[in-house]
């Protein structure tokens, strides 16, 4: 159905697999095919057709829309600040199913008027190129907010601008961002580690080729040397010893962890959370 109508000021992503090309180049494209569908799948299932819990039927993306290994995402009306988190973390599970099912993303994102009509199969994005040209520039796994997109973002999370985010449990981090040309220029950018990497990326950037892998591998090293703060359990909760949090004005994301901080699960079949503030 068409959706007619330019939408200002929407914050707008483009997702791309690396080392696709050279996937199509050593592996026999019903296989391919066959990995690649599963993980848009699982993409679809986990963020793109999901409703976070506490949002009703609110969606993570107004507009998604893949196409061959990249991924174009919309989000909702900013002005409500669930639409700006539930896109940032939809991106952030992306990301890391991407890197679980060995297709790294890497992205970028920035604030846009778009059109979108699904029943011509039409997008149109003034700034679309920009992101673009930005995500290619980038040389490592991950994705960044642009400037004009950065105080919209943080705002959302935290309600303050203040660039001072390095944790794991961060929503986002505040870090130098490797880019073609030996340039680093210090930007946000999506935590898609919390809580899949808090033993470290594992086996996941094998496939990576150089300079990417050492990127990558020194940003994780950052953020997770950075240390996080981590709630004390009752043993009514072992063999789960404490729980890390990653919160945001509007959400959060829990691991349970047990003494020796290795992902577990707590030792009881129900639990409740509360929860107090206001998101406004």
């Amino acid at each position: 159905m068409a959706d007619e109508g330019v939408k200002r000021g929407r914050l707008v992503a483009f997702l791309d697999v690396l080392g696709f090309s050279a996937k199509l180049g050593s592996n026999p494209l019903e296989e391919l095919y066959q990995n690649f569908a599963e993980v848009v799948d699982e993409i679809k299932d986990k963020t793109i057709l999901s409703s976070p819990g506490g949002t009703g039927n609110r969606s993570n993306f107004a507009f998604a829309q893949f196409m061959s290994d990249s991924l174009v995402l919309v989000s909702h009306p900013v002005e409500d600040i669930y639409n700006v988190n539930n896109f940032i973390a939809a991106i952030s599970e992306i990301i890391a199913l991407g890197l679980d099912a060995g297709f790294p993303f890497r992205g970028a994102i920035s604030v846009s008027d778009v059109v979108f009509d699904d029943g011509r199969n039409i997008f149109l994005a003034e700034n679309f190129p920009a992101i673009v040209k930005f995500e290619g520039e980038q040389e490592w796994v991950g994705c960044v907010v642009l400037d004009d997109a950065k105080d919209l973002v943080l705002e959302a999370a935290f309600g303050s601008t203040t660039e001072d985010r390095m944790k794991i449990t961060d929503f986002v981090h505040i870090s130098k961002v490797p880019l073609k040309g030996d340039r680093h220029p210090i930007m946000v950018c999506i935590n898609f580690m919390f809580p899949r990497f808090l033993a470290g990326p594992g086996s996941r950037l094998n496939e990576l080729i150089e300079p990417k892998r050492s990127n990558t591998e020194k940003h994780i090293h950052d953020v997770l040397v950075a240390g996080f703060e981590a709630q004390n359990l009752g043993e009514e909760f072992l063999p789960a010893k404490y729980m890390a949090v990653m919160k945001t004005r509007t959400g959060f994301r829990c691991q349970f962890l047990d003494e020796q901080v290795r992902e577990c699960d707590p030792g009881l079949d129900e639990w409740s959370w509360t929860a107090e503030g206001n998101a406004s």
